[in-house]
């Protein structure tokens, strides 16, 4: 009749043995920063580094330049780092996006647009 006893303590153990199995992962937050001004010709740089993981995991970037205006043919530089950028070419609105990922899950997209205006001649 102790068999029971001694199955419930040695299940007790086990699931002590591997600490917090109470503990999920969860996805991280992507911050794509701030919507931003600027003029023709000017290198923008965007700012993701207010991403985060609730458990603290790494996280890998990745920027993509969503819309931008007609005729222009900017490309992002550096999209999978913290802090990419890219020198704007024509007036108006382009948009960016932002997803970082743990590992294990990505987070929802993160937009952040550019204004760009004509340079003073």
């Amino acid at each position: 009749m102790r068999k029971p006893v001694f199955m419930c303590a040695l299940a007790a153990a086990a699931l002590a043995a591997c600490g917090d199995v109470s503990t999920a992962n969860t996805p991280p937050m992507a911050s794509a920063g701030f919507d931003a001004e600027a003029k023709t010709a000017e290198r923008v740089f965007l700012d993701g580094t207010a991403s985060s993981d609730p458990e603290g995991d790494g996280l890998t970037f990745h920027w993509t330049l969503e819309s931008k205006p007609a005729g222009s043919a900017a490309a992002l530089e550096n999209g999978a780092t913290p802090t990419p950028d890219l020198v704007v070419d024509a007036a108006g609105l382009y948009i960016f996006g932002l997803v970082v990922s743990d590992g294990s899950y990505t987070s929802l997209k993160d937009l952040v647009s550019v204004s760009v205006g004509e340079a003073a001649k």
